[in-house]
């Protein structure tokens, strides 16, 4: 939880493939801007990110919205990671984190 923001995770499949979905719970009743980039940390307790030139994620919530990822790709992508992308081998996944978060107020 940071700023009225919450964020949980969920391992999954889609098409066969393992991913994350990031789900944020905007508890403020105020638009906010989530920033932040993707982590995994593996069983030999190391965190592995995506240091990709423009891998920060930005992601505008209303006021009281929950947003999740989910297989269908009508939603934010944003919110869908796939998990080959910072593991090969699925055996040494642990756990999924948001790292660098950075929750800002929509100012109109």
């Amino acid at each position: 939880m940071q700023n009225g923001v919450e964020a949980f995770y969920q391992l999954n499949k889609c098409n066969n493939e393992n991913v994350v979905f990031i789900k944020f719970i905007n508890h403020n009743t105020y638009g906010v801007i989530v920033e932040w980039n993707d982590a995994v940390f593996t069983k030999d307790l190391k965190w592995v990110k995506n240091e990709k030139a423009g891998a920060m994620k930005s992601l505008t919530i209303e006021g009281s919205e929950t947003i999740s990822g989910d297989c269908s790709g009508k939603y934010q992508i944003e919110l869908v990671v796939k998990v080959k992308d910072f593991i090969n081998n699925m055996d040494d996944f642990n756990l999924f984190g948001i790292n660098s978060v950075k929750v800002s107020s929509i100012i109109k």
